[in-house]
């Protein structure tokens, strides 16, 4: 029963974080890439189905990483008499390792599938920084730790989808939006080295017709 009231407890604190975060705002712009300010994009199919592959990406990393922090942390736990020198190695681990590799996941998905300098790494990674920090004051609360099967999965579960959801929605609002350059209209064939009316100097003719140096007559015929 003791288990069921921390899991609870744990989910309540990490819905609350992921309510009051917030999305941050970025105006870094790649240096060569002309982009507009980011805008909310409209739920469409398209927009789903990328949200799905950040979001799973994203909660694989968890997976992963979570576990192995509170093992590591565990094990340096042990290295140590002194309180701090074994705890804040591990917090760090677990608070640093985590959000990082769900961040990197989900760019490094929404940035194949939304295009290059679309999505922002920036104000994502603090985003899954914060959640994470949650998760983790709640999980000490509960006494959530790498001896206790149970406490663990449920923590890493938790903890997981939560920082792929919030990356995910921070990386979904301040997308950038990629500017449509104007596209110049083609050029008139020359055909048969004709300048009609004196529109086009005979200095202009060469480049145009790839060197081509032919007499060319200038007027009209």
């Amino acid at each position: 029963m003791s288990a069921v009231r921390r899991a609870l407890l744990l989910s309540l604190c990490v819905l609350i974080g992921v309510l009051a975060s917030e999305p941050a705002s970025a105006d870094e712009t790649p240096p060569g890439v002309h982009l507009d300010q980011p805008s909310p994009r409209i739920w469409d199919s398209r927009a789903r189905e990328v949200a799905g592959y950040e979001v799973s990406a994203g909660f694989g990393a968890a997976l992963i990483t979570i576990p192995a922090m509170l093992k590591a942390g565990e094990a340096l736990g042990h290295t140590s008499s002194n309180f701090l020198a074994a705890t804040i190695p591990g917090l760090l681990l677990l608070a640093i390792v985590p959000p990082l590799a769900v961040t990197a996941s989900e760019w490094g998905v929404g940035r194949r599938m939304r295009g290059r300098g679309v999505v922002r790494f920036h104000p994502a990674v603090w985003a899954a920084f914060g959640v994470n920090l949650v998760a983790i004051i709640a999980g000490a609360a509960t006494g959530v730790n790498a001896s206790d099967p149970a406490g663990a999965s449920i923590f890493t579960i938790v903890d997981g989808m939560a920082m792929s959801l919030s990356t995910m929605l921070v990386l979904h609002y301040t997308q950038r939006r990629p500017h449509t350059l104007p596209v110049a209209e083609p050029l008139p064939p020359v055909g048969l080295l004709r300048a009609i009316d004196g529109s086009l100097p005979k200095a202009v003719l060469p480049s145009i017709t790839g060197g081509f140096t032919a007499p060319v007559y200038v007027g009209r015929f």
